[in-house]
C-alpha cells in the first residue's frame, strides 16, 4: 500500500519579522527577550498560506503557535534549551556539579519562565506533549537537580507525580502560580497589573498631560517666526 504524502510543507524558517506574531508575544507577556529561542515558520496546509512562531524539537520539528492556530509539523519530540546565564544561581556557586533543569509541558511555558529568569543557568527541557511523558523521564536522567513548572490541571499534576516518583528529590514549583493553570496564564497576570500601576502613577505624576501637551505646541507656533521648524 502506498504511503500517502501530507498535505502540508514548510516553505520558509525565519529569524522571527512578523508584526503580527510579535504582538501575539506581547499578548502573552512575552518580549523581544525571547526571541532568539523562537522561529518564524511559513507554511502551507492544503491550499492554505499560514505563519507562526515555531519551536524547533530534538527531531527538527516544529511546535506552532499563533492567535488563530496551534499545532505542529514533522516528527513530535521534546525540545533541550541551554541558558548560558552569565548571573549563577545559588546551587551553582554552592557546587559546581550541580546540572539544574527546568520542566515544563509546552513551550510557551517555557519562553514564560526565561522572560521571568534572571539567574537560572541550567537547561529547560519541554515535554510537547504528555504523550512524550516517558521520553522525557529518561532524559531526566542526565540532571541531578530537577525543577518541575507544570500545569495545574489534572494532566499537569499526573506527570508531576509520575516524575517525583521517579525522581523523588526533584522540585515541585507549581505553587507559585498555584491561582493559576500555568505559568504564562500567571505571567499574562503579573504583566497586566504592572500595565496598571504605570497607566496609574503616570496619571497621578501628570493630572493635565493633555493641557501640558496643548501649551507646548503653542509655544512652539508662536517661536516658529513664521518658517517651518525641522522635526
Amino acid at each position: 500500500m502506498k504511503k500517502s504524502e501530507p498535505n502540508y510543507r514548510i516553505d520558509e524558517i525565519l529569524d522571527l519579522q512578523n508584526p503580527n506574531l510579535k504582538k501575539y508575544l506581547q499578548e502573552r507577556g512575552l518580549s523581544s527577550k525571547i526571541y532568539e529561542y523562537i522561529k518564524e515558520v511559513r507554511f502551507t496546509i492544503g491550499e492554505k498560506k499560514l505563519y507562526a512562531t515555531g519551536f524547533e524539537n530534538l527531531s527538527g520539528g516544529f511546535e506552532l503557535r499563533n492567535s488563530f492556530y496551534k499545532g505542529s509539523l514533522l516528527k513530535k519530540d521534546i525540545s533541550i534549551i541551554n541558558l548560558n546565564s552569565n548571573v549563577q544561581d545559588i546551587l551553582n556557586i554552592q557546587d559546581k556539579n550541580i546540572k539544574g533543569v527546568a520542566v515544563f509541558e509546552g513551550f510557551m511555558y517555557a519562553l514564560s519562565f526565561i522572560e521571568m529568569q534572571k539567574s537560572f543557568s541550567g537547561e529547560i527541557l519541554v515535554m510537547n506533549s504528555i504523550a512524550l511523558l516517558n521520553k522525557s523521564i529518561e532524559h531526566l536522567k542526565n540532571y541531578s537537580d530537577i525543577n518541575l513548572f507544570l500545569d495545574n490541571d489534572t494532566a499537569g499534576m499526573k506527570c508531576k507525580s509520575q516524575i517525583i516518583k521517579s525522581f523523588p528529590e526533584a522540585k515541585d514549583h507549581c505553587g507559585i502560580y498555584f491561582n493559576h493553570k500555568d505559568l504564562n496564564e500567571f505571567l499574562i497576570h503579573l504583566t497586566k497589573n504592572d500595565d496598571a500601576i504605570k497607566s496609574r502613577k503616570q496619571s497621578e505624576k501628570f493630572p493635565e498631560a493633555d493641557k501640558l501637551e496643548e501649551i507646548k505646541q503653542e509655544s512652539e507656533i508662536k517661536n516658529a517666526d513664521g518658517f517651518k521648524r525641522k522635526r
